[in-house]
């Protein structure tokens, strides 16, 4: 239940039961003006009440039971009612003198009066009830009365105390909880001066008005003098948590150095010593000029609070001024005409501390109170002031020390994490050992090279065998025999700045050749605190090795060839001329011509792919005409085709649109992939080469029923200098047309693939993206 609907409830159930108390009252004027001044009384009570568990311990049991005993029930249910809302006025026009701060508005301050009177009301009527069931009279009269009044006390001590329990369980659980927690304080305190009631009752009747105003007087001066000691031991009591709290938060803010854990430490401790319903830390990046807010507490709820540009509220105020500052609204108010300003609802009273570690601000404290439900918020002092500084001044050293373990906690864990993303991604193999031969660390590499688990090998002697396996130690498995890995460290020992490097064979059927290279790790003092393996794979620097060659081999080859034809043709122009006969020369000037272009073109593809691998080759886009661009292409591989007695087609919707790309490439690439297949395609085969046209898309393809492609040589098919093993063509290629097909496609932003099976031939796809047509 929220608290404006538990205050309209208590209001509109006050005015019917207070209708109804008049309604029963009324036949009985003579107990009205005693009424009065028992209303009085009820008033006083209240006043010099001692506040408790949210309520307050008083005489007033004593001064209802006694307007019960003398009145009867429905007088003294109008007597407390009317001394409950005289309190209700006193709280509103005096304050000081009541103690309890002015709430926050008419409704919540009526609706705790209203609260008050039911359940004062309530007990009496209760207790009147009881009292008159047993036979007791009213006045009472001396004699037997004992049973009745003993039970009648004990009937409104239980209504009182249960109809407060069930307002203060509509405030929330923190409430309900801190009103049972001190109950039993409260009815040590109340109980016994029921005794004193029938006595208050029979003072007015024996002895008359004087004497019991006399009496009253009496109970006033014990209420003053109950409540002066109470707040007497309330102060010394507090000082005594207070000196018992501070050891507790040296303690609590030494035992972590986690930032959070820290700052919870400290609330737990404020929390302690003073009221923190509301309490908040900020700290200050002096480097950013923000402000962040890590902890947040309004009403006992913790959140973390959102950082903020240093402005100039009451937070930056104690930062700046490195000053505590205990205010209220009237000099917030005065902070808020010098400019400052002002964030949230405005509290009744504002404890903020400043965290400073030497001449450094590291942020501030701060608890605040508001008015809630109509009882009196929390109005902190000099000493709240004290007490929090003295926390903070704690808490600023370990939130330094929180803070400073934080930065070494990341910077080891992000050096931490760099040495593992080394060791993951490098496809190095790394061993690190400290000097006794045991390994601390080494990398998935590694352990892949010799065909380990990584935990086989991590925290193990060299000297030892992996993990879970058998036979040769690890010693052996990285290339070393007999003592040899000692002698090799003993000598690297005696020249710090040595290394040593040899070609090795990893075990196990790969065989995989490495290079290892051991070198010793040293400290600050040059002193040797580890050996460092590294091994590093071999067969890719052997395969380019290999590569190198077969490609020198290859470009030699195939560059001797046309040179030869070149020569050749030369040479029989020469013989032509000697002999006279000159009749042939320009069959043999165009044999040399064929062979020179045949360089030229094979240079070419070189010096394209280079331009298109670093981005260099523009593209010279152009709206082609498929029909007649893929025919011409068709009939200049026609002579080879027909030469081989294969089957040339093209396939294509004769209404099929233009495709924009750059002319010149696509049909080198388009001719390298018919020339492909001719040349792989048996005598009496057929070769499609087709064109589709979608919304965004071109696509082309060149089929064949040749031999096929391998699947496991199709993934390296368009890299440079690739050759399918055991497929034989008419005449051979240089391995550098696919390569460039690939380039001259990706330069488009389309993609070029293959599907093929063995025995079933092949077909090569280009896709290349178009723009979607304009609606007209």
């Amino acid at each position: 239940m929220n608290d404006h609907t538990r205050h309209i409830l208590s209001i509109l159930t006050a005015i019917l039961l207070f209708g109804a108390l008049l309604a029963l009252a009324a036949p009985d004027a003579r107990s009205l003006p005693m009424a009065g001044l028992f209303a009085l009384l009820v008033t006083g009570a209240l006043v010099f009440g001692i506040p408790a568990g949210g309520g307050e311990i008083s005489l007033l049991p004593l001064v209802s039971a006694g307007a019960l005993f003398l009145l009867g029930g429905p007088a003294a249910a109008v007597a407390v009612t009317l001394g409950a809302m005289g309190h209700g006025v006193a709280r509103r026009l005096w304050p000081d003198l009541t103690g309890w701060p002015r709430a926050s508005g008419g409704l919540a301050l009526a609706g705790t009066t209203a609260a008050n009177t039911i359940m004062l009301s309530g007990s009496v009527l209760a207790a009147g009830w009881v009292y008159a069931a047993l036979g007791g009279s009213v006045p009472i009269l001396p004699g037997n009365y004992l049973k009745p009044v003993a039970v009648a006390s004990l009937v409104y001590l239980l209504v009182n105390y249960i109809l407060a329990g069930v307002y203060f369980r509509t405030e929330g659980p923190r409430n309900f909880r801190r009103y049972l927690r001190e109950l039993p304080i409260v009815v040590l305190y109340e109980a016994p001066t029921l005794i004193f009631a029938p006595l208050l009752a029979l003072i007015f009747e024996g002895l008359g008005l004087g004497w019991f105003l006399l009496a009253c007087a009496g109970l006033g001066v014990i209420a003053a003098v109950l409540r002066d000691q109470a707040r007497a031991r309330e102060r010394l009591g507090r000082q005594v948590r207070e000196l018992g709290g501070l050891q507790n938060v040296g303690r609590a803010l030494a035992a972590s150095l986690d930032l959070d854990e820290t700052l919870n430490a400290v609330y737990a401790q404020v929390a302690e010593l003073m009221p923190a319903e509301n309490f908040y830390v900020a700290l200050y990046n002096a480097d950013a000029d923000e402000v962040s807010f890590p902890l947040v507490v309004e009403e006992d709820r913790r959140r973390t609070g959102k950082s903020r540009r240093a402005a100039n509220g009451l937070t930056e105020t104690i930062i700046r001024r490195r000053q505590s500052l205990l205010t209220d609204p009237q000099g917030i108010e005065a902070l808020r005409a010098q400019g400052m300003e002002v964030y949230g609802a405005m509290p009744v009273s504002w404890l903020g501390v400043p965290l400073l570690a030497g001449d450094e601000v590291l942020g501030m404290l701060a608890v605040q109170s508001y008015p809630r439900s109509g009882q009196p918020p929390q109005q902190f002092d000099e000493g709240h002031k004290g007490i929090l500084e003295t926390i903070a001044a704690q808490a600023a050293t370990a939130i330094q020390n929180a803070r400073l373990y934080a930065r070494t906690d990341e910077d080891l864990t992000r050096r931490v994490q760099e040495l593992n993303s080394i060791l993951r991604t490098t496809r190095e193999g790394l061993l690190l050992a400290n000097p006794d031969l045991t390994v601390v660390a080494a990398n998935r590499a590694l352990a892949d090279f010799l065909g380990l688990p990584l935990t086989a090998l991590l925290h193990r002697s060299l000297l030892a065998a992996p993990a879970d396996s058998e036979g040769a130690c690890i010693a052996e498995r990285i290339g070393y025999r007999n003592d040899e890995l000692q002698q090799e460290l003993a000598l690297l020992g005696q020249s710090r700045g040595a290394f040593t490097r040899r070609a090795i064979e990893a075990p196990g059927p790969a065989a995989i050749p490495l290079e290892r290279v051991v070198s010793p790790v040293l400290g600050a003092q040059e002193n040797i605190t580890g050996w460092l393996f590294v091994f590093r794979d071999l067969g890719e620097e052997r395969r380019m090795a290999r590569m190198r060659n077969e490609l020198t081999h290859m470009l030699v080859h195939d560059l001797r060839a046309p040179l030869m034809v070149v020569e050749g043709g030369l040479n029989l122009i020469e013989f032509e001329l000697e002999q006279g006969d000159p009749q042939r020369i320009p069959e043999h000037v165009n044999l040399a011509l064929r062979g020179s272009q045949r360089m030229l073109d094979m240079i070419g593809n070189l010096l394209d792919i280079s331009k298109l691998e670093n981005g260099e080759l523009t593209l010279r886009l152009e709206d082609a005409e498929l029909p007649e661009w893929l025919e011409g292409l068709r009939q200049r591989f026609m002579p080879a085709a027909l030469e081989a007695h294969i089957a040339l087609t093209l396939e294509l919707d004769a209404a099929i649109r233009p495709a924009t790309l750059d002319m010149g490439l696509m049909d080198r690439v388009l001719a390298n992939l018919v020339d492909n297949a001719i040349k792989f395609t048996p005598d009496g085969g057929r070769v499609t080469l087709s064109a589709q046209r979608g919304e965004n898309h071109v696509q082309f393809a060149v089929e064949d029923n040749g031999p096929g492609i391998p699947e496991e040589a199709q993934a390296a098919l368009f890299e440079k200098y690739r050759r399918v093993e055991g497929i034989v063509g008419r005449r051979g290629g240089n391995g550098l047309g696919l390569a460039f097909c690939k380039l001259a496609v990706g330069a488009h932003g389309g993609r070029i693939w293959v599907e093929s099976k063995v025995g079933r031939g092949s077909a090569f796809y280009v896709w290349l993206p178009q723009a979607a047509p304009e609606e007209e």
